[in-house]
């Protein structure tokens, strides 16, 4: 669903991403940070804030703290038996 009034929307994610997401322990999440840090989706941002001063081991704790927040939020989620939606 788009909300073309407020360029934003609400967006039903996959239902395996909160079960992929949920299974993750605290252990895994460094490794799956760095893979998405390198990815298409945050490479650009990375490059960014690098060209800004700001390290790639201080990003990639960034996004370790945004995956552990999906992580908990993706368990909640299951366990209340509810979709993982996603507003932008």
């Amino acid at each position: 669903m788009v909300c073309e009034a407020h360029g934003g929307g609400i967006f039903h994610l996959p239902d395996a991403l909160p079960t992929l997401l949920a299974k993750l322990g605290d252990e895994d999440l460094p490794e799956v940070a760095e893979r998405w840090a390198q990815g298409g989706e945050l490479s650009f941002d990375q490059q960014f804030q690098i060209s800004l001063g700001y390290s790639v081991d201080n990003y990639v704790q960034g996004v370790v703290l945004i995956l552990r927040e999906l992580r908990d939020f993706s368990r909640q989620a299951l366990m209340a038996n509810k979709p993982l939606l996603l507003w932008m």
